[in-house]
């Protein structure tokens, strides 16, 4: 093979993959699962996604949505009580659900999410959204995690 067919070969490379990158990023917006092999769906957004028009939300086919409530041992999303008001006003089924980091006791984060969410009948299960990336520089061991997150499940469960 010639030294200018490696060099096009190698540049041809990373021009598809830009392609593919830009096409997959300009579909993904309009692609949904299908209806009849879930025929539930559901979303979950945070304050990241500002302001919901959740009258809208029913006839796109939202059937649930998990909204962020809190995160850490300190923090709550500043849109979490307009968000659980505009879902149940929209008949949407909602959930709350909370950012773990790894730098918080789980004990002290659950108190965080049990004081911010409302104790109402018929909602979804408690989610707990658990991520690596953006979270704390310092990573505990797997045992520490485990032990964490379980004290954050048995506080929020018996909440």
């Amino acid at each position: 093979m010639t030294r200018r067919r490696r060099l096009i070969i190698l540049l041809t490379g990373p021009v598809l993959l830009a392609a593919l990158a830009l096409a997959l990023s300009l579909y993904m917006p309009y692609w949904r699962p299908s209806d009849s092999e879930h025929p539930i769906q559901g979303i979950d957004v945070s304050h990241h996604q500002n302001h919901i028009d959740w009258a809208a939300l029913p006839a796109q086919g939202v059937d649930f949505a998990y909204i962020k409530a809190t995160e850490g041992g300190d923090h709550r999303d500043r849109l979490f009580h307009a968000n659980w008001q505009g879902a149940h006003a929209a008949g949407i089924a909602r959930g709350a659900y909370h950012f773990f980091t790894l730098c918080r006791p789980g004990g002290e984060q659950a108190m965080n999410f049990a004081g911010t969410v409302p104790r109402e009948p018929n909602l979804l299960p408690p989610a707990v959204d658990l991520e690596f990336g953006g979270n704390c520089a310092a990573r505990p061991s797997r045992d520490a995690l485990l032990r964490e997150l379980t004290a954050f499940l048995q506080v929020v469960r018996g909440a």
